[in-house]
């Protein structure tokens, strides 16, 4: 089973490695994505210029954190998405999500 990977930058690494750690023995699914970012959030973990980088988002797929993100674009993210292709193999792309925090 898929775990949530938050990567955040300019928060503390053992933050992030608790974050991991977390998602891992719960067995979280991506749909976690959008409740950790707004725990991070809540936090006021974030500054504006802090990047929030989410793999996945396509397959097998996080589309309430994709929605908000869209909700969200210019007002307080500014994302671009990345289309790689799935791992170990080139026919299949995922959807990557690269967003910039804008502040509230």
């Amino acid at each position: 089973m898929d775990t949530t990977v938050v990567q955040v930058r300019d928060v503390p690494v053992d933050v992030v490695a608790t974050l991991k750690a977390r998602a891992e023995a719960r067995g979280q699914s991506l749909a976690a994505y959008l409740r950790d970012l707004q725990r991070i959030l809540d936090c006021r973990w974030l500054h504006p210029g802090s990047v929030v980088v989410a793999d996945n988002v396509r397959l097998p797929g996080a589309p309430k954190y994709r929605a908000y993100m869209q909700a969200q674009e210019g007002r307080h993210w500014r994302t671009v998405e990345h289309h790689p292709h799935l791992e170990y193999q080139s026919l299949i792309r995922d959807l990557v999500l690269e967003s910039e925090y804008l502040g509230d």
